[in-house]
């Protein structure tokens, strides 16, 4: 069974199958079938049918021995408690602070540079991404060649674009389930997901019972996106396309609650350009890189 063999995989495994072939191999010429196990993973990782099956493997086994979990009270609740363990612990956490360089001398990292001030640590764990963190946060000079040249092969993996649809107080929808996958593309395709103008998208559906204290409903339509598709345009080009975004995604969604337009009355959109802004990973990846990015993650 494709199940028990997916479960098995690992990261030491040989990683010359393709997920296409694994397919192939339990499922052949069954596209459908490979859209239904496919399509959610890509949209969790950005992976594609043409790269190691263990990609596939390691999300798939996730999901499937523990699942996956809402939390209730809302991410700014959960940050908050985290917030609080660390404190307890002796952790000073400090917002607002942008570190603008990872301190090395003789390959070992000394600490980091705040607002012109150097902070000493005997080991740093950045969260900006191996290429961001490399490239500039402690600068390509603070490693060897033989690094490098194994580190440059790296390929940086697509990123996202969402909107979030904020509903009237005192309006509400029926309960339609927590995740919906939707797509009305003829067939599956990766490279058709990070479209513009694609036809797939997820929606995240979240009721009063999500955050007790502030009971509200929100939806969030979720879609893979090509930074370079963003990037390039100017400001009245974004704004347009942005709009579109939105209006697609209506469309989309009053498929599963008609009349949702009229009980919307906030809407945020984000882009490639919104992520790379606000969390600085290069060209605003979700997914950080592929997957021979990991052993160069592993090695630092």
């Amino acid at each position: 069974m494709i199940f028990n063999t997916v479960r098995a995989m690992n990261f030491y495994d040989d990683q010359g199958m393709t997920t296409r072939e694994l397919f192939e191999q339990f499922f052949p010429g069954r596209s459908d079938v490979h859209r239904l196990l496919m399509e959610p993973i890509t949209y969790a990782n950005g992976s594609t049918l043409d790269e190691p099956a263990i990609t596939y493997g390691i999300v798939f086994s996730n999901f499937m021995s523990r699942g996956v979990f809402t939390f209730e009270g809302g991410t700014d609740k959960l940050i908050g408690m985290m917030a609080d363990d660390l404190e307890r612990s002796g952790v000073t956490v400090c917002t607002g602070a942008k570190v603008e360089r990872v301190l090395v001398d003789n390959g070992k990292t000394r600490g980091v540079l705040v607002g012109g001030r150097e902070i000493t640590a005997k080991a740093v764990v950045s969260n900006s991404g191996i290429t961001n963190t490399i490239d500039n946060l402690a600068g390509r000079e603070a490693f060897s060649a033989d690094f490098l040249s194994r580190f440059d092969k790296v390929v940086v993996n697509n990123s996202s674009c969402q909107v979030y649809f904020g509903i009237r107080k005192g309006e509400s929808f029926p309960d339609i389930g927590d995740l919906l996958f939707t797509s009305t593309s003829e067939k599956f395709s990766s490279e058709e997901m990070r479209r513009m103008d694609t036809k797939s998208r997820t929606f995240s559906v979240y009721y009063p019972k999500t955050r007790p204290e502030k009971p509200d409903y929100t939806v969030v339509a979720s879609m893979n996106g090509n930074y370079d598709d963003w990037a390039g345009l100017d400001d009245v080009a974004y704004k347009e396309a942005k709009e579109v975004m939105v209006e697609r995604c209506f469309v989309d969604l009053e498929r599963y609650i008609p009349g949702i337009r009229d009980k919307v009355d906030t809407i945020s959109s984000a882009t490639p350009k919104t992520f790379n802004r606000y969390t600085l990973h290069t060209r605003g990846t979700s997914f950080g890189t592929k997957f021979e990015g990991l052993d160069i993650s592993r090695s630092l």
